[in-house]
């Protein structure tokens, strides 16, 4: 960083400072901020939006007293920051904390934040920003949000921001608790390869939470390979552009009830650590649900590992797939309808333990992957008619015969074996010549029946 752009950061630093009080702070901040940036916000920000900045960021009447003590403060550091650039829009930030460590509590909640850029920085504490309006493209890329202090809440905090430009949060370390909930983007929003839980390891686990409850993304929303270590809240989340979650890893919980997916939505190759939560969202038609890992998911509620627990994990995870499927199912998507609707019926075996209905459960599955599988199905029923002619046979004579009988015994429902069907003669003469008993010949019989469809309904499922 260069000596004039250090002189710039370290008025910013001060100006944060000015005052007695938090609120005597803000209000100076917010001031300095009016006077600075007035004319340059009718140069680079749309008109609709100009008042409701203004609105966000109150500032009480000035005075001449005011700009002798701004100027005070900036003839400490060589001048006030520069604030015109050649480019439209700027490219480069007024305000400038690229690579900046802050060691303790610090807080920017409810001031204006113009073309502010945080790449690189360490929060070592509570970093607020609760309430701040960020004019012009933001950046927090590759930014670490610490939070050391023991069951610190809302150690990263953004709740009620809104940001009039794009925001990067690429590749940052976010702590234990983040607040984005009830935040506006007006503009792009990518939180590529973000990751939502500190590396700092801790004596003891504690719980964890990322909140974007009621914010709006109204332009494109980018999460692809983000990974949430903890739960992570996208609820009453509304989504007017397209949202992208490819390759995020979703390792605890992860909830989008009542959320608006109103544009192309992908969650392709994305994984989840426990089944995510749907209920009343809606979903965009034009959704991804392609190569998603749920092996994790299903973990979740194996009795192997959750004994204790695993009628309650299975009964909200049938609930949960259940959900999907139904959404699938009204959208007219059969691939991936059929996929929850595989893991809600894996899930129901799992809570309903040993039962008729879990070992029928079990059957369908491995018979015909749950209806989806015609090669599984077939392979099933060309099976059985190859062990029901082993039995049959009495010979290398009776062979075809065996075959035969065995065929037209797994399409019972087609009389082929019976009297005056095709398949008669066969019939009769394996029962002419083989020295099994009758009786043994019809068990054979009712065996295929009953195993033919099965193999049958599964593969019209």
């Amino acid at each position: 960083m260069t000596a004039g752009r250090r002189k710039s950061t370290e008025f910013w630093l001060a100006l944060l400072e000015f005052g007695n009080g938090e609120e005597e702070r803000r209000q100076n901040w917010n001031l300095y901020c009016r006077l600075q940036f007035s004319k340059l916000l009718n140069r680079y920000i749309l008109a609709e939006y100009r008042d409701e900045i203004w609105q966000r960021i109150p500032g009480r009447s000035y005075s001449g007293e005011d700009t002798d003590r701004f100027d005070i403060l900036a003839d400490r550091f060589g001048g006030h920051p520069q604030l015109v650039h050649d480019s439209s829009p700027p490219d480069k930030p007024f305000m400038d904390f690229t690579g900046e460590e802050f060691p303790d509590d610090v807080s920017f909640s409810g001031r204006g934040l113009f073309w502010a850029d945080f790449s690189g920085s360490v929060f070592r504490e509570r970093a607020c920003f609760r309430g701040a309006t960020f004019v012009g493209e933001a950046k927090f890329n590759e930014a670490k949000f610490h939070g050391i202090k023991p069951g610190l809440p809302g150690a990263a905090c953004f709740s009620g921001s809104s940001f009039y430009g794009r925001v990067q949060f690429n590749a940052v370390q976010f702590p234990y608790t983040t607040k984005f909930d009830q935040v506006t983007f007006h503009d792009f929003a990518t939180f590529q390869a973000a990751k939502f839980k500190p590396k700092i390891d801790r004596s003891q686990s504690q719980y964890g939470l990322v909140d974007f409850e009621q914010s709006q993304f109204t332009q494109d929303a980018d999460f692809s390979a983000a990974v949430f270590d903890v739960d992570a809240e996208f609820q009453n989340v509304t989504f007017d552009s397209s949202a992208g979650f490819d390759k995020a890893a979703f390792r605890s919980s992860a909830s989008f009830n009542n959320t608006k997916f109103r544009n192309t939505t992908s969650f392709r190759k994305a994984s989840f650590g426990k089944p995510p939560k749907f209920f009343e969202a809606e979903i965009h038609e034009d959704v991804d649900f392609s190569k998603v890992d749920w092996s994790v998911a299903e973990l979740c509620y194996d009795q192997r590992l959750r004994p204790s627990s695993i009628e309650y994990d299975a009964g909200n995870a049938v609930r949960a797939w259940d959900r999907l499927a139904l959404i699938m199912s009204q959208q007219e998507k059969s691939t991936e309808r059929h996929e929850f609707f595989r893991l809600k019926m894996r899930a129901q075996r799992r809570r309903d333990g040993s039962s008729l209905l879990s070992l029928a459960n079990w059957i369908f599955d491995i018979s015909s992957d749950y209806g989806w599988s015609v090669q599984r199905a077939f392979s099933w029923w060309a099976g059985h008619i190859a062990v029901g002619a082993v039995f049959l046979a009495d010979g290398w004579p009776a062979v075809s015969n065996s075959l035969i009988v065995s065929f037209a015994n797994s399409l019972a429902f087609l009389r082929l074996g019976s009297e005056g069907g095709y398949l008669y003669g066969p019939y009769e003469t394996l029962m002419t010549t083989t020295s099994h008993a009758e009786w043994v010949i019809n068990s054979i019989g009712a065996f295929h029946r009953l195993s033919s469809g099965s193999s049958f309904c599964s593969s019209c499922c």
